[in-house]
């Protein structure tokens, strides 16, 4: 699975939050880590072009950080 490549498609394909957290769900499941999420998520913030974009980037990266609350944080 290549988290950043599918992040990146499917926020150019109008994705929504759920759908992209699920993404980032899916990753966890295969054995992705916390923290090269967190790499690859920041990456993207980097080259967001628009500020929805951004505001999806740092959406996600608060599910990998935990920053959104234990319900909705992704990893322990």
């Amino acid at each position: 699975m290549n988290l950043k490549n599918e992040i990146n498609i499917a926020i150019h394909k109008s994705a929504t939050l759920p759908e992209l957290k699920s993404i980032l769900i899916g990753y966890k499941e295969n054995g992705g880590t916390r923290e090269d999420a967190h790499l690859l998520l920041y990456e993207l913030l980097q080259e967001a072009s628009t500020e929805l974009e951004d505001n999806l980037l740092r959406e996600l990266l608060d599910f990998t950080i935990g920053f959104s609350g234990k319900i909705e944080t992704i990893w322990d």
